[in-house]
């Protein structure tokens, strides 16, 4: 779910659209305070837009209501009273161990996904949309259709009694706040100094209406109550009706409210400011309450609640008092009632004391808050451009500062450096670094870049950035707080003048599938953005998509069709278009989807199983480098750093005849697994051990080899499951074209010279029709599901995801006229392909209990003691043992020996389930299988596997004991060590 599909589902469809993002403001000689810009969207798109835009650099909320547009003139107000419209309910689960111990929160998100799902249970409502925040849980029960705010309040108020009384520990501050801001899926939370994303948690919800909420609502309510729940009429101060029958009908958006003035007016108020927090509870929570209400209310409560504990109170949390403040201000009586002697003596006739604390805010048009893009200067890439009061001294060679004094104007040098900045860049971990130019000796420019942090700091710092690409400031006293003030002036320059150019580490989607980046362009929808920087291995592997970029497309396709636009070609059309299929990946449904590998297989040499998966990686760019040869063309750790660096692009792994069925096994499970293993690395940065950043990728890779996979998967003690990560066409069982193998180079001659140029159609296509694509894939789906055999087991689900992929790609393809493939023969190839495949599979794969138990013994026969007897080892015998360690005991007996316990085999019970892990077998299947054998005696009881032989160590073990004697008789192979 990206950040337009979630404020579709979450937000009305009339009605103005309000984001808020915090900056920090201060007036002159006064300490910075945190105050919410808001900026108004006329519609979702815009406001998707805008909330993109703005968490590049700031942290965004939604308004979870829409409001009523302002008049003109009229000041706009992200207010209860301006509410208009909501679509749906909405809660806060704060998250984290510190807040489970005070009883505020859930120890972690997971605790707080049950809480939900046990109020589901109880209250028969639909699971809400569950959304992680970074650090807490939101959930939305989202509605069928959108409510007035008047008629949300009324049942919100409902649902929040009812968290109450079911133990739901929420935020009650948003519960019933039309008003109320959450953080919007896509954006990022960077509380605690790291970034982690807004979103979908994957958990299925259901959309219901507002009449069928409010009744569940009432309905369990009054059953745990006892009370029956009407909805009576809302306070005057929400609707905003009050003016006609009351004196609340002050409230308006022309005016604000001091604090202090109030408390110039008012004794229990004067009290609170004045003793900072003396008064009894209740009364301390209403005068909380008038603040509320008033200019940087929340500020004050705090500041005259700072001495509350000193005073002998014990209940200090302003916070909870101030933000679950859901009523009226704290009227007159109230105040009467609870400080009589405070009040004895005021004549103030109003209804509340906040009517003292009355400013007229005269309506101020605010100005725009950012430059239309189109408005901005641009600052020129290739001409030398300084801040101003800075230049390069051409004849001295020197840069200057211009310094001003009341004897005119000097030239102080600071570096003999030329060099200036021309682009600010965001990395890939979020930090900021800034592109710099630097003059060469003889007039030659080379590029370096320098991190903001550094600039910011100074210092060492940046004196040691500077010096790794030799700049430093001169010996001039002062220069090097001139060059420092240099940079950080041609910074904010920067700032104010230049986009924000991102950088990129790999290649693929990026920004929750809203962008995909192929070579140096950032494809998004009906866009194409060149300014974007690659960073590391990404950098060196931009030049492949460049190979053929003054091609011509028809070209490219001309010379695929020519060989593989025929009859009996579906095989090679398969692999070609599961390599297109690559990028979609991503975009499958099913989040254990990370694509598998398509192997073209076979023993005859030359029958073009190379030359298809070329042909598709031409699409792309140059096949060449996008090629891996076979086992000696990279190491398992350099083909899982091409996978992340490539991330949604395909690549292939050319015969791989030769890699031991160990790392084939591997090599399958790495690539359909998306990611790599798991490292520790020591973090300078905060004094720690921590887990390294390891490549994730989405794709479809091809594989080429002379013998059939499955076969050597099995060698391996694969399991079916496993071989299943591999989607295998075996081309020597199919009638493919014999072609001429000049007229098949002179077809893949012509793609090379136009390789590169089909990839970014395609690319664009899949960007400006997402929408479509998608549902591209679900028709397919249904295509390929309606086949038995597939659309049963759920261990096939790898083998349909790959055909969804790559049959979808063919279909974009023959759309966009570059292949002509028969989908319908396709469609059909695929299906027969993948029933060979699961009944090969299922036949060589699957091992029955006692074979893989046979299996452990062959693998581990050096560490098995065999002797004759068990207890009574004749010296002889025992004398022969080796000195080593034993994981199994095998009394085989012979013929001049009738011992009970012939055909015992006693197992380290540990260790036999390490070897099972490693493996991938069931341990406790295993031992169940066993037992139903007849052949395992005894389950994790002690044993000492070195018994009798004086020599060895004695230690008791948790062990399985198994009678094999049976097994035994008829089988010759099994070797071990001891006694014969």
């Amino acid at each position: 779910m990206n950040t337009i599909e979630f404020l579709r589902a979450v937000l009305p469809r009339n009605g103005l659209y309000v984001i808020a993002a915090p900056r920090n403001v201060a007036d002159e000689g006064e300490k910075p305070r945190l105050i919410f810009e808001h900026f108004q969207c006329e519609t979702l798109e815009q406001m998707s837009e805008k909330i993109v835009h703005l968490d590049a650099a700031r942290t965004v909320y939604h308004a979870c209501a829409s409001y009523k547009k302002p008049t003109p003139g009229e000041k706009f107000s992200r207010s209860q009273r301006n509410a208009a419209y909501c679509k749906s309910f909405w809660l806060d689960l704060d998250c984290g161990q510190d807040k489970a111990e005070k009883g505020i929160g859930y120890a972690t998100q997971k605790d707080a996904v049950k809480a939900l799902l046990v109020f589901k249970e109880k209250t028969g409502l639909p699971m809400p949309l569950v959304i992680s925040s970074g650090y807490g849980v939101h959930a939305y029960w989202v509605l069928t259709e959108e409510i007035e705010a008047s008629q949300w309040t009324q049942t919100a108020l409902l649902l929040k009694r009812l968290f109450s009384e079911l133990g739901i520990i929420t935020d009650p501050s948003r519960t019933a706040d039309s008003a109320s801001i959450l953080r919007p899926v896509g954006t990022h939370n960077r509380k605690h100094g790291s970034s982690k994303e807004v979103k979908w948690t994957g958990v299925p919800y259901i959309p219901i209406s507002h009449a069928d909420f409010r009744k569940k609502v009432k309905t369990v309510l009054a059953s745990l109550t006892g009370e029956e729940f009407e909805l009576g009429e809302l306070p005057s101060y929400l609707l905003g009706n009050s003016a006609d029958n009351s004196e609340l009908s002050h409230f308006s958006d022309n005016y604000e409210y001091d604090a202090n003035k109030v408390a110039d007016n008012c004794q229990v108020m004067h009290r609170f400011r004045e003793t900072q927090g003396d008064l009894s509870y209740d009364a301390w929570r209403s005068a909380i309450g008038i603040l509320t209400f008033c200019k940087d209310g929340r500020e004050t409560a705090f500041k005259w609640s700072a001495k509350r504990s000193e005073t002998g109170h014990s209940n200090t949390d302003v916070a909870t008092r101030f933000d679950t403040w859901n009523s009226a201000p704290t009227k007159c009586e109230t105040f009467r009632s609870l400080c009589p002697e405070l009040c004895k003596d005021c004549k103030n006739k109003c209804a509340t004391p906040l009517t003292a604390g009355r400013v007229v805010v005269e309506p101020v048009e605010e100005p725009p808050l950012e430059v239309p893009e189109e408005e901005r200067p641009a600052l020129p890439l290739t001409n030398e451009v300084h801040p101003e009061g800075y230049f390069w001294d051409s004849q001295n060679e020197v840069m200057v500062k211009v310094l001003k004094s009341k004897d005119g104007e000097t030239a102080f040098p600071f570096t003999p450096y030329r060099f200036y900045l021309v682009s600010r860049i965001r990395e890939i971990d979020g930090s900021y670094v800034c592109k710099a130019v630097l003059y060469e000796p003889f007039g030659a420019k080379r590029e370096f870049y320098v991190s903001c942090k550094a600039i910011s700091v100074g210092g060492v710092t940046l004196l040691q950035e500077l010096g790794k690409n030799e700049i430093a400031p001169s010996t001039n006293k002062g220069s090097e707080q001139v060059m420092t003030g240099y940079l950080r002036d041609s910074m904010n320059s920067l700032r104010r003048t230049v986009d924000l150019t991102r950088s990129f580490t790999s290649f693929g989607w990026q920004d929750d599938k809203q962008a995909f980046l192929l070579g140096e362009k950032l494809y998004k929808p009906h866009e194409v953005d060149a300014k974007v920087v690659l960073r590391g291995h990404a950098r060196t592997k931009a030049a492949l998509f460049k190979v053929g970029a003054e091609g011509d497309p028809t070209k490219y396709a001309e010379a695929l069709n020519s060989i593989y636009a025929r009859k009996g070609m579906e095989p090679m059309q398969y692999a070609i278009a599961s390599l297109w299929g690559a990028p979609l990946a991503g975009l499958v449904e099913d989040a254990l989807y990370k694509g598998i590998p398509c192997a073209l297989t076979g023993v005859t040499s030359g029958r073009g199983k190379t030359s298809a998966f070329t042909a598709g990686l031409y699409a792309f760019g140059n096949a060449e480098k996008l090629t891996i040869k076979g086992e000696q063309g990279a190491t398992p750790n350099a083909r899982t750093a091409f996978l992340g660096v490539m991330q949604s692009l395909p690549i292939l792994i050319d015969e791989i005849t030769n890699i031991k069925s160990g790392e084939l096994s591997n090599l399958a499970y790495v690539v359909s697994n998306g990611g790599d293993r798991n490292r520790l690395q020591v973090n300078k940065d905060v004094g720690g051990v921590g887990f390294a950043e390891t490549a994730t990728w989405c794709t479809q890779v091809g594989l080429t080899g002379n013998s059939c996979l499955i076969d050597r998967l099995s060698q391996n003690g694969t399991s079916d499951a496993e071989a299943m990560r591999i989607f295998e066409i075996r081309v020597d069982n199919y009638g493919i074209p014999t072609l001429d193998p000049l007229e098949v180079t002179a077809a893949l001659s012509k793609m090379e010279a136009n390789s590169g140029v089909v990839g970014p159609l395609y690319i664009s296509y899949i960007m400006d029709n997402l929408t479509h694509v998608r549902q591209m894939m679900a028709d397919t789906l249904k295509e390929i599901m309606d086949n038995k055999f597939l659309g049963v087991e759920p261990k096939y689900r790898f083998y349909r995801w790959h055909m969804v992929t790559t049959i979808t790609a063919a279909k974009i393809m023959r759309e966009l006229g570059v292949c002509k493939f028969d989908i319908k023969e396709l469609i059909e190839f695929a299906k027969e392909a993948v029933i060979s495949l699961c009944v090969a599979s299922k036949e060589t794969n699957e091992m029955t209990a006692d074979e893989i138990l046979f299996s452990f013994i062959q693998d581990n026969s050096e560490q098995i003691l065999a002797t004759r007897r068990y207890e009574e080892v004749p010296p002889d015998d025992a004398d022969r043992v080796p000195l080593k360690k034993y994981i199994a005991r095998m009394i085989v007996g012979d013929k001049s020996i009738q011992d009970v316990n012939i055909g015992l085999f006693i197992v380290d019970r540990k260790m036999l389930n390490q070897w099972c892990l490693a493996n991938r077998h069931d341990l406790k299947k295993l031992e169940a299988d066993l037992f139903q054998m007849g052949l395992l005696w005894k389950k994790n009881e002690k044993a000492t596997i070195t018994r009798g032989i004086p020599k060895l160590a004695k230690t008791q073990i948790r062990c399985d004991w198994f009678t094999l004697k049976r097994l035994l008789d008829d089988r010759d192979d099994i070797k071990l060590t001891g006694a014969k």
